[in-house]
């Protein structure tokens, strides 16, 4: 059915889309279902203030809407990536920057039936988890990318989602090169990763040198990819 976003810029667009006598405003990531329980969509209804940013707390009361995270604005969690497996009936996986006592990690979660308990993408790091981005690959396999503020230096990483667990940080980004909001495309065995730099857009292709139906639990990730070539900028065809 696909993801239904609305963003409210303020209070008072909130009260105009609503009717007068709104409440204060409220966002929310939930999913709807039907009156049978079956999964419709991802409905994301956010508040764009900057002074009163609002993400995931309940909006809605009826039971046909199904909340990921109603504490996640009271934690300071931030916007969340959002892809729907179409091998899997659309159902969602959702990744997020989620605070964990100390910085900011990535913390996942996915609807089979009802929302998965929220975990974490791999062992937590010291250093800011931000921007991710997500796709899939074409038998549904879910691929993550973020940077990573490593004491004000960004780092780009990429991990995939194997059987039951994703795998360990894969650095993408050149080592001590400021690297920032990372966009990815998988295209058959091809994962492509661009992200912004001080000279500019760079890009990283990682090719998966057994094909995505041998990735499990008990591989070592790394062998996965061939040995990255130094990033280059994009449109650069030396």
């Amino acid at each position: 059915m696909g993801i239904k976003r609305k963003v409210v810029a303020t209070a008072l667009g909130l009260a105009l889309c609503t009717g007068a006598g709104a409440e204060a405003v409220r966002a929310e990531v939930s999913a709807e279902v039907d009156a049978l329980g079956n999964y419709l969509r991802v409905v994301v209804l956010s508040n764009a203030s900057v002074k009163n940013p609002k993400i995931w707390s309940s909006h809605h009361e009826r039971v046909q809407y199904v909340p990921l995270n109603p504490a996640g604005d009271l934690n300071g969690d931030l916007f969340p990536a959002i892809v729907e497996n179409p091998l899997q009936g659309n159902r969602p996986w959702v990744v997020w920057s989620r605070f964990d006592g100390s910085d900011y990690s990535l913390a996942w979660s996915r609807w089979s039936g009802a929302w998965e308990p929220v975990r974490w993408v791999g062992v937590t790091a010291a250093g800011d988890d931000l921007d991710p981005a997500l796709a899939l690959d074409p038998l549904g396999r879910p691929y993550v990318a973020w940077w990573r503020d490593e004491q004000g230096v960004g780092a780009v990483y990429l991990s995939a989602f194997l059987d039951t667990r994703w795998m360990e940080p894969f650095a993408v980004s050149d080592g001590g090169v400021d690297s920032r909001y990372p966009t990815l495309t998988v295209e058959g065995d091809v994962v492509v990763v661009r992200y912004q730099t001080p000279d500019g857009p760079a890009q990283r292709v990682l090719a998966v040198l057994s094909g995505q139906d041998s990735i499990n639990d008990d591989i070592n990730p790394f062998e996965r990819f061939t040995p990255p070539a130094p990033s280059s900028p994009v449109g650069d065809n030396n």
